[in-house]
């Protein structure tokens, strides 16, 4: 079990205070106020409010993989923030930062790395499959936004030239991106080709769509 205890002008400004240092949301722990504090008189005899706060055990789990990252970070040579939340059933960890940039790596294969080895590091220490979602300021929403905007652009190319499209290499993400924004398209469909880092996705023209 975690807990501490965090002293301030009232005991909102102690929670708050506490939560930057456990890099926790609100909703992680559960406060104890050991005293209200006072304002005292023109600034003399006033006292502190007085707060203690214990850490869920779901929230023990944001902190493990926090501390998991920011220890990769640092054998990294990377100085940067790390923020953890739980979301749509992932332990999501944002990174932010001066030289966090450094983490995305080319094609986002940096990070893809050191989101995989987080989450096997969480898997033997918490004993259960954990699912580790890292972010860079933002960076996966405007991948994802590129992807798909690219994904119809080229759809739309293939469906003018009858010649399929060869994509640049990408993560397993990216591709699963690129299908799901066409899975729809009944004129085109995906295709893998390669392996490993080279491996590349297709966009090819349906044989029932070509123009003859």
């Amino acid at each position: 079990m975690i807990a501490m205890e965090q002293t301030g002008r009232t005991p909102d400004d102690a929670v708050a205070e506490a939560l930057r240092k456990l890099g926790l949301p609100r909703e992680y722990v559960l406060v104890l106020t050991l005293a209200e504090g006072a304002k005292g008189f023109l600034g003399f005899g006033g006292q502190e409010a007085r707060v203690r706060l214990t850490v869920t055990p779901a929230g023990e789990r944001l902190i493990q993989a926090r501390v998991t990252l920011e220890r990769l970070l640092a054998l990294m040579g990377v100085q940067a923030d790390v923020y953890a939340e739980e979301r749509q059933g992932f332990l999501h960890l944002e990174v932010s930062g001066e030289h966090a940039g450094l983490l995305i790596g080319k094609y986002g294969q940096t990070i893809e790395a050191v989101q995989f080895l987080v989450g096997r590091i969480l898997d033997r220490r918490i004993g259960e499959r954990i699912q580790v979602q890292i972010d860079v300021e933002g960076y996966r929403e405007r991948r994802r936004q590129r992807l798909e905007q690219m994904a119809l652009r080229l759809a739309k190319q293939v469906k003018a030239t009858g010649e399929a499209v060869v994509l640049e290499p990408m993560t397993p993400a990216d591709r699963r991106i690129i299908h799901l924004v066409l899975q729809t398209d009944a004129e085109v469909r995906t295709a893998s080709v390669g392996d490993g880092r080279e491996r590349r996705l297709m966009i090819v023209p349906e044989a029932s769509h070509r123009s003859p």
